[in-house]
């Protein structure tokens, strides 16, 4: 069994629902396009959808995606597992341009990263600095590099990371 990839977002203020968010994921914007070639395999749907769910909007979608909507947060599930995500740089490469694409439709251009068993809580009534609060008092200080989070244990200190995208924020305002 694989422990796979999970990334939290804060939903933003010009936010415009979960339909206009399925629509604009189907687009497939080029981050998404990219993850949903690469991993597309992995998943069996092959279109987007969206659908009530525990009290949240899911949105799912081939490529290995599964995005729950909440008032003040978003939380994805990837198929890929996290020892690739951490470990293989084309793959992280990829996977994080699609969570940036997402970030930004989510008008929050940051994400943390944590494997699918990081037991965190529910996320529906909190926003994204108090989940990131709740893993700095469960779990320590997030990983300061993607070597330093390959390396952490499971559930140690620096088990999960806070990309604020500035690498992919400087190439996308460069074209």
């Amino acid at each position: 069994m694989s422990i796979d990839f999970n990334a939290l977002f804060g939903i933003g203020s010009s936010y415009c629902g979960a339909d206009w968010l399925r629509g604009a994921l189907a687009a497939e914007p080029p981050g998404v396009r990219e993850a949903v070639a690469r991993f597309r395999h992995l998943w069996t749907p092959e279109e987007w959808t969206a659908g009530e769910r525990d009290g949240s909007t899911s949105i799912v979608g081939p490529g290995g995606f599964s995005l729950d909507i909440y008032t003040s947060t978003a939380s994805l599930y990837h198929v890929i597992p996290w020892a690739r995500f951490t470990r293989k740089d084309d793959e992280r490469g990829i996977l994080r341009r699609a969570c940036f694409e997402i970030a930004s439709l989510l008008d929050l251009p940051r994400a943390l990263y944590l494997h699918e068993l990081l037991p965190i809580g529910p996320v529906n009534n909190l926003d994204l600095q108090e989940l990131e609060t709740q893993l700095r008092a469960s779990f320590g200080a997030p990983s300061s590099t993607f070597e330093a989070l390959a390396n952490a244990g499971e559930f140690s200190a620096g088990c999960w990371y806070v990309d604020d995208f500035a690498d992919l924020n400087t190439a996308s305002s460069s074209r």
